[in-house]
Order: C-alpha cells, then structure tokens, then sequence
C-alpha cells in the first residue's frame, strides 16, 4: 500500500489493513475460499522431509526387534506390539506437527486480495497437544514423589518435553492485505495448481532492533493464490485479467512462480525502500516522502 504515508505507526497501519480488508471483502464480486497447501515449487516437499526420516526410524526399530526376537514379532506380542503403537503414534504426532499443509484463506475482488496464511494443523491438535503434556507432567510429579528424587535420572527427558508442551503456543496467521493497484503481473501453472500474483507491498512493525522505533518497508512480495477446484482456477483468472487488466502468462514450468532468478524483470527491478524510525517521527515526519529506494548491488 505503497500511497499511505511512509511515516506512520504499526497501529495506525493496522487499523488501515482492517479497513482495506473489508472494502476488498465488500466489493461485488468478490471471492472468499480457503485451500490446504504450500507455497513451495514442491507440493509434498513437507511431507518428503516427514516421510523419509519417519521410515528411516520404523525400519531401524523393526530391524532391530526382528534380529533380536524375531518369534515375539511373529507373534506380535510384548515389546513388538508395545514397539509398533509406538511408532505409529509418534508417526502421527510428528505428521501433524511438521508434515501438514498451511491453511490460507483468501479473498479476492478488484479491489484487491487479502490472504490469510498459518500452519494447517487440525483445531483439536494444541488442546490435546497440552493435555498430553499435562498428563505426563502429573504423571512425573507423582513418581518423583513415590520414588524420590532417584527418579528424575530417568524421568529428566521426558519431563522437560512435557513441560514444553505445556507452554506450547498457537501458530502465528501472517496476513496480507494488498490493493490491486499494487499489482505487477502474474503467472500461473496449471500442473501445480497456482497463480502468483507479484506485487508491491508494505511493510509496517515495531523495530527489532530499536526498542521504541518502528521498522517500515516498502517491499515487494509473492502472493500465492492456491485455487481449491477447477472453476475457482478460472474465475481467478478471469478477475485479474478482465477485471483488472493483468498481464497473466501461463507457463509450463512451475518454477518459475517460486524461483527468483526466473522472476518478470519488472518485479526484479522494483527497490525496496526502508527505514527504522521512532514513534515522534511517525507523527513529524507524517508529511514527508519515503527514502531513496535501495541501491543493487
């Protein structure tokens, strides 16, 4: 939103993506849907780095019980039974925590694009992630005091992991809320279900690296519309490019949405321009232009 004063607070800046949101949602036409999926080049990328190391682990314990007693397997009794609803739980739990897709949920209007983006987990995992964690805390505390402090040479480990997810937290949502009159071009492909959107964008937050300051960006960002089905895939289209006037290129290789060096000329062009500013100069400087744009290297 590169026509709102560059001197401003994360508040004020807020409070204004708070009402470009419902002008875009408000506009006639517009479109509201939310898909499960990742905004990588890859669509199972996540699900690979799960799956091999999850594998590798299953054989190795299986490996090592058959070689060990390869009857009780046969059996499926004791420790092999024990062994195998552990790693099926723990197959589960790692899957969940690491292996699902995002979660964004988009609308879309010629006003322009708010996309809502957070870590797909289901909505029951965090409560029963702390239950487990409460449970095993109890259940630590409990033998602790049975047994005496001898305990905590064994129980250490497992007491430090069920304090953290204890304190376990929900997933941050990382919301854009860009106007069409910041949209460069797109490209899309239709083998990966995708059309990105490069655009401007604005950044406003509280300064990490001065306590107080406001750290302000006039950037540019990839924005991935991930369409549920078919026919949302074409009134997509249709939006940027009879709506909008967009340049959309369909191209046959998906990397080119995701890979910078392959990004349109004009996005790669475009220079960021930032600063860290304080809170008094949010208010002085309200009137006064942005920085010089950032010089190439």
């Amino acid at each position: 939103m590169a026509y709102l004063p560059f001197y401003i607070t994360p508040e004020e800046f807020t409070e204004l993506e708070d009402k470009y949101e419902s002008e875009i949602r408000e506009q006639e036409g517009s479109i509201c849907w939310t898909s499960y999926n990742i905004d990588e080049e890859d669509r199972w990328l996540r699900k690979k780095y799960w799956f091999y190391p999850a594998a590798l682990v299953s054989l190795l314990f299986i490996g090592v019980g058959l070689y060990a007693d390869i009857e009780m397997w046969e059996r499926m009794e004791g420790l092999a039974l024990a062994t195998m609803v552990g790693l099926s739980l723990g197959g589960f739990a790692t899957y969940i925590s690491f292996a699902v897709d995002d979660r964004f949920d988009y609308v879309l209007s010629s006003r322009g694009i708010v996309i809502k983006q957070q870590f797909g987990e289901p909505a029951w995992v965090p409560a029963a992630v702390k239950a487990m964690g409460g449970i095993g805390s109890i259940g630590c505390i409990l033998l602790v005091i049975a047994i005496g402090p001898v305990a905590l040479v064994g129980l250490g480990g497992f007491m430090l992991v069920s304090f953290t997810l204890l304190n376990r937290k929900p997933h941050d949502i990382n919301r854009e809320v860009v106007l069409s009159e910041q949209f460069m071009c797109s490209r899309y492909n239709r083998e990966r279900g995708a059309i990105c959107i490069f655009s401007r964008s604005d950044v406003c937050t509280p300064s990490t690296k001065h306590d107080g300051s406001v750290f302000r960006v006039l950037s540019k960002s990839w924005l991935y519309i991930f369409p549920d089905n078919n026919d949302r895939f074409e009134k997509v289209l249709r939006l940027l490019k009879d709506d909008l006037n967009l340049e959309c290129i369909e191209s046959n290789d998906k990397s080119v949405l995701f890979d910078w060096k392959k990004a349109p000329q004009e996005f790669k062009a475009f220079r960021h321009q930032r600063e860290h500013y304080s809170m008094e100069d949010a208010v002085a400087k309200r009137d006064h232009p942005a920085p010089p744009p950032k010089k190439a290297r």
